[in-house]
């Protein structure tokens, strides 16, 4: 399943569009997962939208996109997959509370305890250092930790990242 996310992503990654209106992807996303999925989640994948978009207002990417193009675009990333719901949401909201103006308790107040679950172990791998430095083997012990409670978590993870791959022309050269 991760392979297949990887395999079809960078085999995708010339012939992607990268400056897309959100609102158009959104629509595409909503349209694969009425294929498969419960359509009564469609108000909820929507209003993690819509939430993700004022929390993101204002911020631009270094693209110049705004940044909501960002987890819109990891989520589509995620539709070969045909993640639930809840996976949907968690791509929306996964960098509201870093990047954007939200908290985690109206996270879990508005989508729930997964979503929220979801959300914050992605800020806890986000603060990991990959230095295998004796300081940081608990950190990455916590993040393996984090990573095998729920495998929705590095699916999200791994399609921010395939959509951070996909703008690094956008990236300083030294980051």
């Amino acid at each position: 399943m991760i392979l297949s996310l990887i395999s079809y992503n960078i085999s995708m990654m010339q012939t992607s569009d990268i400056h897309t209106n959100p609102d158009e992807i959104l629509h595409e996303i909503i349209q694969s997962y009425t294929a498969y999925g419960d359509t009564s989640e469609i108000p909820r994948i929507q209003a993690a939208y819509e939430y993700a978009t004022h929390a993101h207002k204002g911020i631009l990417r270094k693209s110049g996109d705004n940044y909501i193009i960002h987890p819109v675009s990891a989520a589509k990333e995620l539709m070969v997959l045909r993640p639930d719901s809840t996976t949907i949401i968690a791509t929306f909201l996964h960098d509201v509370v870093s990047h954007g103006n939200a908290s985690y308790s109206e996270i879990e107040t508005l989508f729930g305890p997964e979503v929220y679950a979801i959300v914050e172990h992605l800020d806890t791998i986000r603060r990991v250092r990959y230095r295998w430095e004796s300081s940081n083997i608990a950190r990455m012990q916590k993040m393996l930790l984090v990573v095998a409670d729920d495998i929705r978590t590095i699916l999200v993870k791994m399609a921010e990242r395939i959509h951070n791959l996909r703008t690094i022309q956008y990236q300083d050269r030294k980051s």
